[in-house]
This record gives structure tokens, C-alpha cells and sequence, in this order.
């Protein structure tokens, strides 16, 4: 029992580093991107940060795609030269707001712009470590890092100067972040996800691929409304309504976000499928659609209407997150492709929303509800493409699965046959033209057919096992240990090895640590991934 307590432990501190990380990057993209969600009329280059900031990451993802993975010591060089040159760049505004130098907007804008890449790369970096872990702990880590973000924004997002000096101090602070995730496991040693349960809305029913894609699809058609209405000005003079909006928004916001977030991880802890899924669509759809009636009310409506929608934001991007461990757990490519590839799809729709807002609300000052009306159509096409895709889901998996079984037959076939599916992935044969043309999205994005992934199977996988014996020849494991890597590989946590094996926790401890110093390799899922590319 106190083996286990110490474990769990250990499990709880291995979550607080992404929190950390992913909370102060979040911090600092609010506060540059959205200046502290303060309130008044959007000036005209409020979102070119965010489109230059898009460039920077899509050229990251780009780089990490051709590369096909990117290695340690450039992740760590990376992510060094990110903390320093966000740093730097939030040191410059700070010091430029401190003198009342008057700078090109789009010096600013570009400036802004490298604060908000560098953090985006700190947050794929976050991203990046949590893949392969649990769906719950995974959603624990987002609703958690997204409410202490948006308390250090309500803190120090009050003026341009403080904004900025607060964003050159989260910066720095990731190193002390970095380093003590480097001195602990990673989250997926305690808490392993399997590929069947991890992404679904039920294991039964709906297919991680089809999940996948609509998820994807409906961040892409919610972001737009929620760019729309942060863009919208409150107030026929923001300069003397500014003050009472920036503080009545910004309580709103704090109380709406912190609110769900704690709702949401009592949810999810209380949970035992599936974390984050529809759920999520119809929290944010309803607070858009509160968002949209409050606006078109007008006045102190208004105020509430956009605290909504920035909260929806909030809760947009904490999905988004989730999101993208799934791709990368899920699929085959680097993992920075796919943080990258969310990222760019949900910020660059959202600044065209805000350009959109801002673009209408020049030619009709006082006609909200034509913006009213097109964030509704962007809601309503989101719901759309989620519900409808996990609806037809079933039936496209009965219609793929041999002689018409059902959807649940086809899981279940999966599972029977995951060790012939990782033989095929492993002698490059490519899934069939009917599942190419059933989830194109999923193909463009390298996610493997089902029963393919490289996440532990919840069955024995036959494939695993012959792997490991044959990595246990070439770094020259003793039996023992390859018993426990053959165990560990196939996602049971270090508590069940013991269990299977009758050796104590601390020797089970002590046989990963001698296999990882081994094999130079310091996660189960880079095991994974090394049995998957060399594996027999």
C-alpha cells in the first residue's frame, strides 16, 4: 500500500510541469495576442500578431515534418532558443512601454508576434511530453493549466507595460518548468492510455478516426464565431467606457473560465470512459449561443456576451490541446506537426473572425446583428460536422467491416487482430483506398487505420512481444528484464508488472531504470515507437 501511495504521488507530480508550462505559455499568448482580454474597440492590427505568430508555428511544423522526427538535443535546443527569444522579445515591449517610445505599429505587432511564437512553441513542447498518457489525466492537465492561465492574466493583464513584464518573467520561469519535468517520468509511465479508449465518445461505438476528424473539423468552424465576438466594440466611446469594461469583462471571464474548469475536472475525475468529448461541443455551443443573445441585447448584455465568448475561447483552446496529444499519441508524425497544425487551424480561423468583426463593424458601426447572425452559422455548421460525422460514424464502420458487421464487431475484430495490423504497419503496407476515401482528413494527417496505432493495444500484442525480445538481444537485457519491458510495453503500469511478475514496486522501479540506461531511452512511449520503426 505504500508502494502504491508513493507511485500515486509520483503520478500527481509528473502532471504538474505541463500544467505549469502549458498554463504560463497560455498566459503569455493572452496577454500579448489579446492584451489581457481588456475590453475597448479593436484597433486594426490586433490580430496581425496572430497571423505572423501562425507563420512562425507552421514553419515550425513544416521543419519537424520533413525532418520526420525531430531529435532530443534539437527538442532541447528548441525549446531553449523559444524561451529566450519570447523572453527577449516581452523584455523590448516592456522596455519601449517603460520609455513611452512610440515604435511602427507593425514593429510592435511583428514583436508581439515572436512572443506569441516562442510561447506556442513552449506549449508543443508541454504537449509533446504528455503523449501516450491517459485521455483523463490528459483533459485533468488542460482544464487545469487553462483556469491558472487565466488568473495570471485577470492579475497582470491590466496595462500594456505590466502585460509584457509579466510575459517576460513566465518566459524564463518555463526553465525552471523544463528542468524539473526532465528530473521525473514522464506522465504516460503512470498513467498509460490505450489506443481504443483513448479518443472514441464510446469504445463501442464510434471509431478513434472518426473522432478524430470531427473534432478537428469543428474546431475549425467554432473558431471563427469566437473571433467574431471578441472583436465586436462595446460602447460608443471605448475611451471613457474602457475602464468599467476592462474590469467588469475581465471578472466575468475569470469567473465563467475558473467555473467550468472546475466543473469540468470533478467530471472528468469522477469519469471512467472517455474525458473530453461531445460534452465539450455542447458547453461551448451553449455559450456562444448565450453570447450571441446578451450581444444583440446590447449594453450591459453586451459585456456579458463577450465574457462568454472569451471563456468559450479559453475552452476552445483547452480542447485543443487535448486534441492534439490525440494526434500525436495517435498518429505517426512528429509530434510538433501535429501541435503546430491545430494550433495554426484554430488561431488563424480566429483571427479571420476577428478581422471579419472588425471589417463589419466599420461599415455598419451599429448593426450587431449581422455578426449575430454569422456567428450563429459558424455554431451551427460546427454542430453539423461533429454530430453529424459521429452519427454516420457506426454505419461507415459496419459498411468497412468484412460481410456488413456492425461497428462494434469491427472493434472487436481490431482487437483480435492487432498483432497482424502492427506486422502490416511495420512491412509498410498502406490502409485501403475505402478507408483512404472514407477519412481523407486522416490520411492527410498520417493518423493510421484503426488497430494501428502506437499506443499499447488493451490485447496482448504478439508483435510487442517478439520486439522486445529482439531490442533485448541488441542492448543486452537479462530475462528478467525483458519480462518487464514486455509487460511495460503493453501498458501496464509499473504496480500491475509487479502484480504479474510477484516482485516488489521498487524492483520493478529499478529494473526500468537499468533498461532505460540501457537502451538510452527514457519513456514508454519512445519504446514504443522504437519497437514500431525497428522492431521485428
Amino acid at each position: 500500500m505504500a508502494e502504491e501511495a508513493r507511485d500515486d504521488a509520483l503520478g500527481t507530480r509528473s502532471l504538474i510541469p505541463p500544467v505549469l508550462g502549458l498554463a504560463l505559455s497560455s498566459a503569455c499568448l493572452s496577454l500579448t495576442l489579446f492584451n489581457g482580454h481588456r475590453g475597448g474597440a479593436a484597433p486594426s492590427l490586433d490580430f496581425v500578431p496572430m497571423v505572423l505568430g501562425c507563420a512562425l508555428i507552421a514553419l515550425l511544423g513544416a521543419i519537424a515534418q520533413r525532418a520526420g522526427r525531430l531529435p532530443k538535443p534539437r527538442v532541447a535546443l528548441l525549446t531553449f532558443l523559444s524561451i529566450h527569444v519570447a523572453g527577449i522579445a516581452a523584455l523590448v515591449l516592456m522596455l519601449i512601454g517603460i520609455m513611452g517610445a512610440q515604435l511602427p505599429s507593425i514593429v510592435v505587432a511583428l514583436l508581439e508576434a515572436i512572443v506569441a511564437g516562442g510561447n506556442a512553441a513552449l506549449a508543443c513542447f508541454w504537449l509533446r511530453k504528455l503523449r501516450g498518457t491517459a485521455a483523463r489525466e490528459v483533459a485533468l492537465v488542460a482544464l487545469a493549466a487553462a483556469a491558472c492561465s487565466e488568473i495570471a492574466v485577470f492579475v497582470f493583464g491590466w496595462t500594456d507595460t505590466v502585460a509584457y513584464g509579466a510575459a517576460f518573467v513566465f518566459a524564463f520561469v518555463q526553465f525552471a518548468a523544463v528542468k524539473a519535468s526532465r528530473a521525473m517520468q514522464v506522465p504516460s509511465d503512470f498513467y498509460p492510455a490505450a489506443s481504443e479508449a483513448y479518443f472514441g465518445t464510446g469504445e463501442m461505438r464510434f471509431s478513434s478516426r472518426g473522432y478524430l476528424a470531427a473534432a478537428a473539423l469543428g474546431i475549425c468552424f467554432m473558431a471563427v464565431p469566437l473571433g467574431l465576438g471578441t472583436a465586436i466594440p462595446l460602447g460608443k466611446d471605448p475611451a471613457t467606457s474602457a475602464p468599467f469594461i476592462n474590469f467588469a469583462e475581465r471578472c466575468l471571464t475569470l469567473l465563467v473560465i475558473v467555473a467550468l474548469a472546475g466543473l469540468g475536472m470533478r467530471r472528468v475525475q469522477k469519469a471512467t470512459g472517455h474525458a473530453l468529448t461531445t460534452l465539450v461541443w455542447l458547453v461551448m455551443e451553449l455559450l456562444v449561443s448565450c453570447a450571441m443573445i446578451l450581444i444583440a441585447i446590447g449594453g450591459g448584455g453586451a459585456l456579458a456576451g463577450r465574457a462568454a465568448t472569451l471563456a468559450t475561447s479559453l475552452i476552445l483552446q483547452a480542447f485543443a490541446w487535448y486534441l492534439s496529444v490525440a494526434f500525436l499519441s495517435f498518429g505517426t508524425r512528429d509530434p510538433y506537426f501535429y501541435t503546430a497544425v491545430v494550433w495554426v487551424a484554430m488561431c488563424l480561423l480566429e483571427a479571420v473572425g476577428g478581422a471579419a468583426g472588425i471589417a463589419l463593424s466599420t461599415l455598419a458601426p451599429h448593426n450587431t446583428a449581422l455578426v449575430v447572425a454569422i456567428m450563429g452559422l459558424c455554431v451551427l455548421a460546427s454542430a453539423q460536422v461533429v454530430f453529424t460525422q459521429l452519427l454516420s460514424d457506426p454505419s461507415r464502420q459496419a459498411s468497412l467491416a468484412p460481410g456488413g458487421s456492425t461497428g462494434a464487431d469491427t472493434v472487436r475484430g481490431e482487437r483480435a487482430d492487432a498483432a497482424a495490423d502492427s506486422a502490416d504497419r511495420t512491412t509498410g503496407e498502406q490502409p485501403s483506398a475505402e478507408e483512404k476515401d472514407a477519412l481523407p482528413l486522416m490520411s492527410m494527417m498520417g493518423v493510421p487505420p484503426e488497430g494501428q496505432s502506437t499506443l499499447p493495444s488493451g490485447a496482448a500484442n504478439v508483435h510487442i512481444a517478439t520486439s522486445v525480445i529482439a531490442l533485448g538481444q541488441q542492448f543486452g537485457l537479462t530475462g528478467r528484464e525483458i519480462e518487464v519491458l514486455t509487460l511495460y510495453a503493453l501498458g501496464h503500469t509499473q504496480a500491475r508488472v509487479s502484480e504479474e511478475l510477484q516482485l516488489s514496486q521498487n524492483t520493478v522501479h529499478t529494473h526500468i531504470k537499468r533498461i532505460y540506461d540501457k537502451t538510452n531511452l527514457h519513456s514508454r512511449q519512445e519504446i514504443l515507437d522504437y519497437l514500431a520503426e525497428y522492431g521485428v
